[in-house]
């Protein structure tokens, strides 16, 4: 019958819909851990600034060193926070396209199922007419 095998694709698309999820989960836990070592190397700047402070002859020097670096590191690490929303936003948009899809042919099973549960309870009307108007012709008298 037509509806098992919307009911296969049903599950096909429910199970593109759990994987996208399992994507963008994935996703947005690598840049919550993206954003994490963002907050962790401001906070390892400002103790390095503080130590420096304390002790500018012994720790001037090598500050200067460790500031270019921390530059460069955190435009790399702004980069990959770029990319990491974008590739976030890919995954939620591809997850919701994947759930249209899902809905729309659960929608289409739904109509089917309605359609043939209509012709069912057609089919049985006219049966059922069909035997009433039986014993209607039985019981009359004969003209």
């Amino acid at each position: 019958m037509v509806t098992a095998d919307l009911k296969t694709l049903i599950r096909v698309r429910d199970w593109q819909v759990d994987e996208k999820q399992r994507v963008v989960g994935a996703l947005l836990r690598d840049l919550d851990d993206l954003k994490a070592r963002a907050r962790a190397l401001d906070q390892e700047v400002t103790s390095e600034q503080e130590i420096a402070r304390s002790a500018p002859d012994e720790a001037g020097m090598a500050y200067a060193g460790y500031a270019r670096r921390v530059l460069d590191h955190r435009a790399e690490l702004a980069q990959t926070i770029a990319k990491a929303e974008e590739a976030v936003s890919a995954a939620k948009s591809a997850l919701s396209q994947a759930y249209h899809d899902l809905k729309t042919v659960e929608i289409a099973q739904e109509n089917r199922e309605r359609l043939a549960a209509a012709e069912v309870e057609r089919r049985e009307t006219i049966a059922l007419d069909e035997i009433a108007l039986q014993g209607f012709r039985q019981r009359a008298p004969e003209r």
